[in-house]
């Protein structure tokens, strides 16, 4: 992997965004890894940035944002 990619890679985020959030949370109910962090921004109506560190992240954070109804609640940065 190119120190770019890896770079890249390293400073991915995936992001909630409380202002498009229309309320099915279907996303949320399929979230593993992030389900903790994001429940409590969605139950405090927060919007939260977190970094995506491996593989298994980044997998989970697009699959979210894939499934999110708006194309905008989630967001893989």
């Amino acid at each position: 992997m190119s120190t770019t990619l890896l770079a890249a890679a390293l400073i991915s985020q995936l992001c909630y965004d409380p202002q498009q959030d229309i309320g099915d949370h279907l996303w949320l109910k399929r979230a593993q890894i992030f389900e903790k962090q994001l429940s409590v921004a969605v139950k405090k109506k927060i919007a939260v940035c977190l970094p995506l560190t491996n593989k298994h992240q980044r997998k989970e954070a697009q699959y979210l944002a894939n499934i999110d109804a708006t194309q905008k609640t989630i967001l893989v940065k």
